[in-house]
Order: C-alpha cells, then sequence, then structure tokens
C-alpha cells in the first residue's frame, strides 16, 4: 500500500485507454491535452460533442481494483498530473476496491496537499492518516495543524499496524512543534513494531515493539524533544498543554467543560497546578492561556462567568433572574439583596460541574417564575415544588431570612446567616 510503485511496463499492462497509459508512464503533456479536452466538452454543443468523442476520457474512470486515474498519479506521486486532473474535475474522494481514496495513498506531502487544496476529505476512512504521516516526517508543522484540526485521528491501528506512527516521525526528524500538537491531540507515545523496515523510516533506526518514543527523541539527539516528552509524560488532557494551545482555543475548552483539575495520577499534574506554575515564574500573564486557567478555577463572579461550561452559565443566568425576583419582597432593600445574592449566594450556588439538573436554587426559580408569569397556578406549582428537596431548602432560606430581619439584623448580614442556616439544617 505504501510502496513507491512498480515498473514502468507493469504499471501499463495493468491498464487501458489513453488516459491511464498517459497517468502510468508519468506523460503530462498527454495527460493535459486529455483534460483540457474533457474540460472544453462542457461547453461545446451535443454535434460537436459527438463529433470530438474520440479525444474525450472520463477522468474519473475505474480500471482494475478500482483504480482511477488519480488513485495511480497520486500513489506514485505524479503531482503534475494530478492538478490537470482535478483541475478537470476528477473526485478526489473516489475509493478503490480496499477503500483508499487519492489521499490515503499519497507519498509526499506535495500531493498531499494538492489533494487537499481540491477538496478532498482527510475524514473518509481517517484517509488524512497518511498525508498526517508525511507532515510529520517533512516537519510540515501547518499541514499537521490543518489535519488535526479537521479531526484527523492521529492514532490509527487499523491503517498501518507495522508502520511508523505520525508521533514517531515527527520524534525521529526533531520537530518538536509537530510532537506538541500530536501531543494536544492525544496522539500515543508507543512505538510500532518493525518499522525499521517501512520506507517513511529513518535509514539505520530500530526501535523494538512497545518502546516509549522518547527512544526515538534520543536516539537522535533531539534534547529539546527529550525534554519535552519528560515534562509532559503525565499530561492527560489538551488543557496540560498551556504553552502550546492558542488562548482562544484554552478559552474555548474550558467554556465547552475542560476539567482544570484533571489528572492522568494522583501525582500529576492538574492544568491548574501548571497554571500556577506558570504564574509563580511570571508567564501567566494577561489573556494568556494560564490567565485564563486561574480566572476559571475562580468561584463564580460575573468576571469568570464566560469561562464556566454552557450548563453552569445557563444556571447562573435562571439564578440571577430568581434574584431579581426575590428582591420585590425586600421593600427599600432591594438593591441590598442583589448584591448579596450576586456575591453570595450565585458563588455558593454554581460550580464548573454544574448540571442543567435541577437543584435547590433552580427549583425555587422555577416556583417564583410560575406564580409571576400565572397566578392562578402559582398554588399548584408551590405543591409540587415543596415534594422535592430543592424546594424544602427554599423555604428554610426565607424563613430564616424573614426571622433574622424580625431580629433587627441588616438584609446583608440576614441572608448570609440564613443561607448558613438553611444549609446546615438536615
Amino acid at each position: 500500500m505504501w510502496a513507491n510503485g512498480h515498473p514502468i511496463e507493469r504499471r501499463i499492462a495493468r491498464y487501458t485507454g489513453g488516459l491511464f497509459v498517459a497517468v502510468a508512464m508519468n506523460d503530462s503533456e498527454t495527460v493535459k491535452e486529455i483534460c483540457h479536452i474533457t474540460k472544453l466538452r462542457m461547453r461545446m454543443t451535443p454535434i460537436r460533442a459527438r463529433a470530438a468523442r474520440h479525444a474525450i476520457e472520463n477522468v474519473d474512470a475505474v480500471g482494475p481494483g478500482g483504480m482511477t486515474p488519480l488513485l495511480l498519479a497520486s500513489s506514485h506521486g505524479f503531482v503534475e498530473i494530478m492538478w490537470w486532473l482535478l483541475d478537470a474535475g476528477a473526485d478526489p474522494d473516489l475509493e478503490d476496491d480496499d477503500g483508499l481514496t487519492a489521499l490515503a495513498v499519497v507519498d509526499s506531502t506535495e500531493a498531499a496537499e494538492c489533494l487537499l487544496q481540491h477538496g478532498a476529505d482527510p475524514l473518509a476512512n481517517n484517509s488524512g492518516w497518511q498525508a498526517l504521516r508525511l507532515a510529520c516526517r517533512d516537519g510540515r508543522l501547518q499541514m499537521v495543524q490543518r489535519l488535526l484540526d479537521r479531526g484527523v485521528v492521529p492514532n490509527d491501528d487499523d491503517i498501518d499496524p507495522q508502520g511508523p506512527t505520525p508521533m514517531m516521525l515527527a520524534c525521529a526528524g526533531g520537530h518538536l512543534a509537530c510532537v506538541q500538537h500530536l501531543s494536544v491531540h492525544g496522539a500515543s507515545r508507543s512505538c510500532t513494531a518493525a518499522w525499521a523496515d517501512d520506507d517513511l523510516a529513518p535509514n539505520g533506526l530500530q526501535v523494538p515493539d512497545g518502546e516509549s518514543v522518547r527512544t526515538v527523541a534520543a536516539g537522535g539527539n533531539h534534547d529539546d524533544l527529550v525534554d519535552f516528552l519528560d515534562r509532559s509524560a503525565e499530561w492527560c488532557t489538551a488543557l496540560h498543554h498551556l504553552t502550546v494551545v492558542p488562548a482562544g482555543r484554552v478559552r474555548l475548552l474550558l467554556r465547552c467543560g475542560a476539567d482544570v483539575h484533571a489528572r492522568a495520577s494522583a501525582a500529576g499534574p492538574s492544568p491548574l497546578d501548571l497554571a500556577r506554575a506558570l504564574g509563580a515564574s511570571g508567564r501567566a500573564e494577561a489573556g494568556t492561556g494560564a490567565a485564563l486557567v486561574l480566572a476559571a478555577a475562580e468561584a463564580w463572579s460575573p468576571r469568570s462567568h464566560s469561562l464556566f461550561p454552557t450548563a453552569a452559565r445557563r444556571r447562573a443566568s435562571t439564578l440571577l433572574q430568581l434574584g431579581y425576583m426575590m428582591s420585590a419582597a425586600f421593600r427599600g432593600a432591594e438593591a441590598a439583596w442583589t448584591e448579596v445574592w450576586r456575591t453570595v449566594v450565585l458563588p455558593h450556588a454554581l460550580d464548573r460541574g454544574a448540571s442543567d439538573a435541577p437543584s435547590a436554587a433552580a427549583a425555587a426559580a422555577s416556583a417564583v417564575a410560575c406564580a409571576a408569569r400565572d397566578a392562578p397556578r402559582a398554588a399548584a406549582a408551590a405543591e409540587r415544588a415543596r415534594t422535592r428537596s430543592e424546594a424544602a431548602l427554599r423555604a428554610r432560606i426565607k424563613e430564616a431570612f424573614a426571622a433574622l430581619t424580625n431580629q433587627g439584623l441588616p438584609p446583608q448580614e440576614a441572608a448570609v446567616q440564613a443561607l448558613e442556616m438553611a444549609r446546615r439544617c438536615p
């Protein structure tokens, strides 16, 4: 599958048709003429098209084994011919009988770039994995980033189980940036078997099956790579890579629920630990990924609201509405109640693991909102709410607050003590 081709005579003997033969012989001029006529056909009248039919060939013609001209050109690295075929409308995602697309059989980054620029889908049977291997071998960081961001899986034992992985090739070439981005996307750090016999492997490099890629990096005297692999040995999430991942993506990860306390083991660092270490060394300036993680780990506040997951942000909005609605019951102290609710109650009621499941405050908000919208239904809603433990907590908070204010306590202090009393009650 990954071989570099056959003798011309054997290639020609397998195919019939002028286009196939021209591709097999790497005759770019003939392919160019055929593709040019094929493009003109779309603008011909039916009579002229019939007259020229002897010179017109299907650029997606299927040969033995489901091979197409583009697949043939891709497998042998005939980049110029690939450009002509794709320009004439060849489908880059057609598969042969083995389910392989042109992108899955390329043997150079130039050929892969050509296919990607013409819309080849790297996710079709994870065909972009071969392009990812080539990009890692050659240190083509932009292509590595593009393929990984498109969703190409860096670990695929089904495509070529005995060949080198993208991580192995990047380590062998000493391409630190490529290794870092592969690590962000969870690339395996174990070596596969028999890769010294693979065409992609560096000459003379032999690594036992199951060995760590650190051995590959050390064998090539890539000290910077060895240092990174040692430091990141227990980094288990993308959020751990705070010095690699852009701040914009860190923000997106946090908003999608990334765990700032994730650890590979009890002794391993969490993203928050790494962010604190960066802060201690003066590398957590405002706007950096480390600063965002430190802010996201704080208790909820208007400042950290945008860094909380979707469910927690939704709950915060609901609870804020509840606070404003309840403040109407305390004439003359509305502002004080709202301030306490926002600065004391919400930080206690919200955390990064908040879900959309009903909580004490959420159930209370639902009952109050129902009463405000539709008075006739308020009694029934309150009766249902009282059957839940969440509604019972709301009732305890209100009763304690009323009792404390009757004793002459200021609303701010009464709200804090009412909350603590209600939480201590069984």
